[in-house]
């Protein structure tokens, strides 16, 4: 089996190098596959390329770097690296991997040996753990999405339970896999396209889940297991407790709201009002006042560009 693993970098070069590092020591050299990274660098600074160049340099054999002029988000970042992976690698999987995720041992076998034992499904989500403010479990694989709040919500596990042996588990109520890592089969970019551009950041998951036909394609690999720094990439301080950095606001209302307004418009005006007061109120109650200009920038610009 030949895979390709993508990365996009924007400004954060140490922690893609301890991305890539992870992915290294902790995938086990089977023979039965054979796998390639592909790090896309979304017009960083020169400093910070130079440090990704510098780290990548020891392993050109087997990751490559490309430079992107500028910031195309992640859904672009991530099309840069699938039009030249198709193009130059023909891989059967993709891995799409945020790059403030640390690897954990055998992850990306696991991934495999679900893929192998289960070629129909299209998209499989991982176990992901969340480091801060201490190591807990975050999500089986992906979220639940509410379309009339517009709010998502982790599958998670109830309290002690472990995680389930094997390495598939069905999980009918997922509605799309966490974003941070994504292992999708190539015939799905073939096929049905790339992800959606229209989303700078957020919502292309849910997008992409749309366009193969939704969660029947979808799957939970619990022997996956990856620790992710959730926020690393976007500059949020504790984006999982409301405080999220400018980018992440901005970018989370403007794509729920398109997302919205393109696959449930007779919500749209539920979701514009609720969304508006719900996060004003968690705002205050934060009193993170500064994340008033990014939502209410985020609202102006889709009414004037809609």
């Amino acid at each position: 089996m030949n895979l390709t693993v993508i990365l996009v970098n924007w400004n954060q070069s140490e922690t893609t190098l301890r991305c890539l590092q992870s992915l290294l020591e902790h995938t086990r050299d089977e023979g039965s596959f054979v796998y390639r990274a592909i790090v896309v660098d979304n017009a960083s600074s020169p400093a910070e390329i130079a440090k990704l160049e510098k780290g990548i340099a020891p392993h050109s054999d087997w990751v490559t770097l490309l430079k992107h002029a500028t910031n195309a988000g992640f859904a672009g970042g991530n099309n840069i690296g699938i039009r030249h992976a198709l193009r130059t690698q023909q891989p059967d999987y993709i891995w799409l991997l945020n790059n403030d995720i640390i690897v954990q041992e055998g992850a990306l076998n696991a991934l495999v040996a679900a893929a192998r034992k289960y070629p129909k499904i299209k998209i499989w989500g991982s176990t992901i753990y969340e480091l801060h403010p201490t190591l807990h479990f975050h999500c089986a694989g992906g979220f639940r999405y509410n379309a009339l709040f517009s709010i998502p919500a982790p599958i998670r596990l109830e309290e002690n339970e472990a995680l389930p042996e094997g390495i598939y588990h069905p999980l009918p109520e997922m509605d799309y896999p966490a974003g941070a890592s994504m292992f999708v089969k190539s015939e799905v970019f073939i096929e049905t396209g790339l992800m959606n551009e229209m989303y700078f950041l957020y919502y292309e998951e849910l997008d992409l889940v749309r366009q193969i036909g939704g969660r029947k394609h979808l799957a939970w690999c619990p022997d996956s297991v990856l620790h992710h720094e959730s926020g690393k990439s976007t500059g949020s301080q504790n984006p999982n407790d409301g405080r999220g950095s400018w980018i992440a606001h901005y970018y989370g209302n403007l794509s729920a709201l398109k997302y919205t307004w393109r696959y449930h418009r007779l919500y749209f005006p539920v979701v514009c009002c609720f969304r508006l007061l719900s996060k004003s109120v968690l705002f205050l109650l934060h009193r993170d006042f500064r994340a008033f200009a990014p939502l209410l920038k985020a609202y102006s610009d889709f009414f004037r560009r809609s």
